[in-house]
């Protein structure tokens, strides 16, 4: 919320700009620079800023250990057609180097360290609140085959407490703009909307793959512009968040051509799989 984000910037600057630091979507971070009155000059491209996550994503998938996956339903198909991956191979110091030095003949040092730092700081808060560090990786690519971020989904989701049960279970690079298997929404007239990653891919492998994710219940208006002209059925949990996401869905973006549903039971994912 922009009162929040004031809020909490009047209480502590620089811990604000620092956590801006790891949001990756440029025309994001120019709204919340002007909510705070603050000028904004970005540091990159956002062309090289996803250059470099989809070059992070097919490493991830190249090298993915893909027992999580397996285990969750995802097919080996998906797992290909997806380019699905894990962070297994960042304990692999020879492969993480030979990543690294590709990187270095393609983008700028300073990007490559902030990037690098961010992953980082993924797996390190990832063992510390779950035991363990290792996240499976969902990229989202443009229909030129562009990566538009990656949902880090942890790998380990049983927290030393409740009030962490839903804390870090995803990380999302570009968490604004970020809209899972965005580049079918050209292909079809309806598309489905659904909060989780792995919802997505359980009602794609039902025969549905005209269906996005955000990866949270919220649709942000960087999400929206991108399916705004299409035929919308939003499909969320059967909780209060999924509740929360519907009216918030209906407040800022109900029209003639939108459709809401909760599912009988409390995940679409889980539901598919039983």
């Amino acid at each position: 919320h922009k009162s929040f984000i004031k809020r909490l910037y009047d209480e502590n600057p620089q811990f604000v700009l620092t956590e801006l630091d790891n949001h990756y979507s440029l025309d994001y971070l120019k709204e919340v620079y002007d909510w705070l009155g603050l000028s904004y000059t970005p540091k990159f491209t956002q062309h090289d800023i996803d250059a470099i996550f989809t070059d992070f994503a097919l490493f991830f998938n190249s090298n993915i250990n893909s027992t999580f996956l397996l285990d969750r339903g995802i097919t080996s198909e998906q797992i290909d057609e997806f380019k699905l991956g894990s962070t297994h191979c960042f304990e692999d110091c020879v492969l993480l180097d030979e990543f690294i030095d590709q990187l270095s003949s393609k983008y700028d040092p300073k990007l490559i360290n902030i990037v690098c730092s961010y992953h980082a700081y993924i797996l390190e808060t990832n063992k510390e609140l779950y035991g363990e560090p290792h996240c499976s990786t969902i990229p989202s690519f443009d229909n030129k085959g562009i990566g538009r971020g990656i949902v880090y989904r942890t790998e380990n989701y049983k927290p030393h407490t409740e009030q962490l049960r839903n804390l870090y279970k995803f990380y999302v690079s570009h968490a604004p703009s970020y809209l899972f298997n965005q580049n079918i929404i050209d292909k079809f007239d309806t598309i489905f909307v659904v909060e989780g990653v792995f919802d997505a891919l359980s009602l794609i492998r039902l025969g549905y793959p005209n269906v996005v994710s955000t990866s949270h219940n919220r649709v942000s208006k960087f999400q929206y512009e991108l399916i705004k002209d299409k035929k919308i059925i939003v499909i969320y949990d059967n909780d209060m968040g999924g509740l929360c996401g519907l009216e918030y869905f209906y407040k800022n973006y109900h029209n003639k051509n939108v459709k809401y549903y909760q599912t009988y039971q409390k995940d679409i994912d889980e539901w598919i799989r039983n």
